[in-house]
């Protein structure tokens, strides 16, 4: 008969109260010594009764038996193993007081605390020393006895009059948030204007979809030639001023589609999105290069480009699944789409869905790639990435601009390049027009990315200026003015001639080339919002009598060019359809609100500036003029534009003349 296993050796062994002193000490209440056993009372025990039982912690074995995972004698000094083997053996409990495990954890972790606290501190205190021309429009409270200090967190996006370090200053000033807009909500917020506007503008309204008609019931056609009619459109119209997609790419993804019909993949995502900006970007009698092949109808554009949004609406959220450059690629078509569509705040979704996505698609590039992973395509994707940064980046610091919108994302990257690499056009096997087309699409795309930056650093130091300056605080002003308006000038000197145009003087109208145009515009608008805050100062604020008559009259000078721009601004002011219409229209009521401002302090007597300042002519005339030129847009009840037009009648009917 084989002998009883180990286990049930010990079962049996439990089921004996006889087994030794173990047992009996296992049994024993605590307190009690094993020799004071009150024997007759333990035979006598009442068996209902619970026996008590308190469990010791058996001995540690020893460092070697616990590595090695064996059981362990305990015997001391030695155990047999370590003596069988002449091994070192060491018990933890006699190498080590018996301490709690956490014991010197506590001040580690003040230690680090306070470090982090230090840490933090000096980070403060670099973010703090900024530069002393801006230093100087907030650090001294004496000068700006009525001001409030300047608080916020970020104070890093300020900029001296030098040009060194211009791109590191450029990414650390366009950091919007929810409080930094210059738009048209801030020109309301002036005192010249009664509190409450009695006109509310919700920019983030959107109509309810327009009826039937632009219900889309049966899918867009497929074929070759309607694709490549609508692809042209776009590459007209919409590629120049937003490279997103690259041409050849973009037709070879045409292919795909016409020969093997739509699928879930982003490249007929891409496909369906340019088809629909094609049609909803086209112009009135506007044909495309290769004109309209016969048997092929042009529909409505509004419908034809709502059918294609819907095959392309379908398929984003697949190419959101599969992070990407060409994910990346639909959400910022995606948001062109929307800003065609006057839906302000769907874009900026869209803008920074897309910025958020091109940041784990480099995060995840960066983490799979080598890091010298070199290829004949390296240049290109390099160029690519660079593009998708900018536009991305840019397109949501422009609604934040306008808006109270969050940061983006891509605030917080350290990318090391300023603008982006252009690509290399000689190997496109483009034609000569195609070539000269792309070259003006990237000078173009290259001069609004800097003006970004600029735009971006001027208007952060602004921000640092007092609403009640004194003599010093508007000295400061007029610094910050010399210095900006100075690299101003030298953008526009260093514009290519394709894309170059004339400086206004007289009357203007919008020019027939759309780049020369749209560039043309952020031009007047940076000179605008260079002298804003001295048509501000001139007409909300009465300036102290201590100040001197120089400065009177360099404040009256900047504020009456101030007024100019504006009007120039609204000459310029075109109503063909682009991405940038809603911003565009948007400054037109700025700058219409900022005349009738400047109108309505003449009739204030404690103000002593407004007789000082030059009005421009027929500036109301003008206004009327352009605005009937406009009517067709102000219509939109998307993105409150309707709501804007209600404001500027309002204004034009209380405040002047």
């Amino acid at each position: 008969m084989d002998p009883p296993s180990k286990r049930m050796r010990m079962d049996i062994g439990r089921g004996f109260p006889d087994m030794g002193m173990a047992a009996i000490t296992g049994g024993s209440p605590p307190g009690r010594s094993v020799s004071g056993v009150d024997h007759a009372h333990v035979e006598h025990a009442d068996p209902r009764m619970p026996k008590q039982r308190t469990w010791s912690r058996a001995s540690s074995a020893c460092q070697t038996c616990r590595g090695r995972k064996t059981k362990c004698d305990n015997e001391r000094p030695i155990c047999g193993y370590c003596r069988r083997v002449g091994a070192t053996c060491t018990y933890i409990e006699d190498s080590a007081p018996a301490t709690s495990l956490c014991q010197g954890v506590g001040p580690r972790l003040l230690g680090a605390i306070e470090n982090l606290a230090n840490l933090i501190q000096r980070n403060e205190e670099n973010f703090r020393a900024i530069p002393q021309l801006s230093r100087d429009l907030s650090g001294n409270s004496s000068d700006y006895p009525d001001s409030p200090t300047f608080q916020g967190g970020r104070q890093d996006g300020l900029l001296s009059g030098q040009d060194g370090g211009a791109a590191d200053e450029a990414k650390k000033s366009i950091h919007p948030s929810l409080s930094d807009t210059a738009g048209l909500d801030s020109v309301l917020e002036w005192p010249i204007f009664p509190k409450p506007v009695p006109f509310a503008i919700d920019p983030f309204s959107h109509a309810s979809p327009r009826g039937d008609a632009f219900s889309p019931r049966s899918p867009p056609a497929m074929e070759f030639y309607e694709l490549s009619r609508l692809v042209d459109l776009y590459l007209t119209n919409v590629h120049p001023m937003n490279p997103v997609v690259d041409a050849q790419m973009l037709r070879q993804m045409l292919k795909q589609v016409a020969e093997n019909g739509p699928d879930w993949s982003a490249s007929t995502c891409i496909v369906a999105l340019s088809c629909a900006l094609g049609a909803i970007s086209q112009r009135p009698g506007q044909r495309t290069p290769s004109g309209t092949p016969r048997g092929y109808s042009v529909e409505p554009n509004r419908h034809l480009a709502s059918r294609y949004w819907s095959v392309a609406e379908k398929r984003l959220g697949f190419s959101m699944g599969s992070p990407g450059w060409e994910s990346v690629q639909c959400l910022c078509l995606a948001g062109i789409w929307h800003m065609y569509n006057m839906d302000p705040l769907q874009a900026w979704k869209c803008f920074s869905m897309a910025s958020n996505t091109w940041y784990t698609t480099s995060l995840t590039n960066k983490l799979t790639m080598p890091a010298k992973a070199e290829t004949p395509e390296f240049p290109q994707s390099l160029s690519m990435e660079q593009i998708l940064y900018f536009t991305c980046f840019k397109s949501e610091c422009e609604l934040a601009f306008e808006l109270s919108l969050p940061g983006s994302i891509l605030a917080g990257v350290d990318y090391p390049y300023s603008l982006p690499t252009p690509p290399t056009l000689g190997v496109m096997n483009l034609d000569n027009k195609a070539l000269m087309m792309e070259q003006r699409s990237w000078y173009y795309y290259l001069a609004e990315i800097s003006a970004r930056h600029l735009i971006d650093r001027f208007t952060q130091a602004q921000k640092r200026c007092p609403p009640h300056p004194t003599e010093h605080g508007i000295d400061r002003m007029l610094e910050v003015f010399e210095v900006f308006d100075a690299q101003l000038s030298d953008w526009y000197e260093s514009l290519p001639p394709p894309i170059s145009f004339q400086i206004p003087t007289g009357d203007i109208a919008p020019l027939g080339d759309d780049l020369c145009q749209m560039l043309r515009g952020r031009y007047l608008a940076m000179k605008e919002l260079l002298c804003r805050p001295f048509v501000r100062l001139a007409s909300t604020i009465s300036i102290a009598l201590t100040v001197s008559e120089h400065m009177v009259a360099r404040v009256a000078e900047l504020a009456s060019r101030g007024l100019q721009y504006c009007l120039f601004r609204i000459q310029a002011t075109s109503s063909t359809p682009h991405h940038g219409l809603w911003l565009q229209l948007r400054g037109f009521v700025t700058c219409s609100l900022i005349l009738t401002a400047a109108e309505r302090a003449q009739s204030i007597p404690s103000l002593n500036m407004p007789t000082k300042v030059t009005y421009p002519q027929n500036w109301k005339r003008t206004i009327f003029a352009q605005k009937e030129i406009l009517s067709n847009c102000w219509e939109f009840e998307e993105g409150g534009i309707s709501d804007c037009a209600r404001v500027l009648d309002w204004a034009l009917a209380k405040f002047t003349v």
